[in-house]
């Protein structure tokens, strides 16, 4: 949180000279309380939202002032501070929240105003937004995968979409799985492929309970139908074998024109849900983000939305604990869904910025 300035008034500066103009109750001066929940800062302008009072003091209006521009603040009950301020005025309003565009300056002033006159405080802006990310790492997924991959039953690995460029990053993949033998499956040919096929339909490829694990990185946006290859995966998967997925949940379009979906933690739960035989052993999101809406759409419903955090990342790691999913069927016309599938980008996993 920012800091804040604790005003000792002197005439003797002329910063304080004109804030003087504004601060008009009269000695002694109640002291003021003030804290912030939410705040943002962009080129657009700034949101706060938090609470503040004069404590036994009423307080009428507050307004919020960032170098010249000034606002109104929306005021809402907050009953959570009569506990801690018992003196507080009976039906009093010390939540506030505002939007205020444009603006200039590192400090914001907010103007508490009473029948006697206004009180400003003084609030050295934070350089980051509040509230602050949770601090997760994506090797919670890998570090969890390698724990109940240890724990599936012998067998091999359907690795789905890791075709890549980069052999590196191949060997940090196949690391994963250690000594088992990994079968990768891709829509197209490439570095790390060794199956070309649909993911939808699996059963043209392999046999019924092949593999002890499934694994995917960032595939599952990509599938037009991944309710249907959520089945196709749990029929060729056996009793007790794992599967892991990570996806997108925050994420710009890519791949276009085979970006499809975003899931969220509870989306993955539903996609490899109890009704076609998974339980989930461990989920949860990483890479946390936000999302900051258009100038040319910003209203008192979206002020907020940048302070709103999400993971950029989702994951699952699940257990296939019955045959449910041999009985559940979805429609999907295999010709014209492997051509719709072979129209992601070959090259949309990687971009060449540099050419040799």
């Amino acid at each position: 949180m920012g800091r804040l300035v604790r005003w000792v008034l002197s005439p003797r500066n002329p910063i304080v000279d004109k804030l003087l103009k504004r601060v008009t109750i009269s000695d002694p001066h109640p002291n003021s309380h003030f804290a912030v929940d939410s705040y943002w800062r962009d080129a657009s302008g700034i949101f706060v939202e938090g609470w503040c009072h004069l404590g036994s003091t009423p307080v009428t209006a507050v307004h919020v002032r960032h170098g010249v521009v000034e606002r109104p603040a929306d005021l809402k009950a907050r009953q959570d501070l009569e506990m801690i301020f018992p003196d507080l005025p009976r039906d009093s309003h010390n939540g506030f929240r505002a939007y205020i565009p444009g603006g200039r300056g590192e400090f914001l002033e907010v103007i508490l105003s009473t029948s006697d006159g206004d009180s400003v405080i003084r609030w050295e802006l934070p350089l980051h937004s509040l509230p602050t990310e949770p601090k997760t790492e994506d090797s919670s997924f890998f570090d969890s995968f390698v724990l109940e991959a240890a724990n599936a039953p012998e067998g091999p690995v359907l690795a789905i979409g890791i075709r890549s460029s980069n052999a590196e990053r191949l060997e940090q993949i196949h690391a994963l799985f250690g000594v088992r033998e990994v079968v990768s499956l891709d829509i197209h040919a490439g570095l790390g492929v060794d199956v070309v096929g649909d993911v939808h339909n699996l059963r043209a490829q392999f046999p019924d309970k092949k593999f002890a694990i499934i694994y995917s990185e960032y595939l599952l946006e990509h599938l037009a139908k991944p309710w249907v290859a959520a089945v196709e995966m749990l029929r060729v998967l056996k009793l007790g074998g794992v599967l892991a997925h990570i996806a997108p949940w925050v994420w710009p379009t890519h791949a276009q024109p085979n970006d499809f979906f975003r899931f969220s933690t509870e989306g993955l739960q539903a996609l490899f849900s109890s009704e076609i035989g998974c339980s989930t052993i461990c989920s949860g999101g990483s890479s946390f983000a936000r999302v900051i809406p258009n100038t040319d759409w910003r209203s008192p419903d979206h002020e907020d939305m940048p302070t709103l955090v999400s993971p950029s990342k989702t994951w699952i790691i699940a257990k296939k604990v019955s045959d449910a999913a041999t009985s559940v069927f979805w429609p999907y016309e295999v010709e014209e869904g492997k051509l719709r599938a072979m129209s992601y980008p070959i090259e949309g996993i990687a971009q060449k910025w540099n050419v040799d």
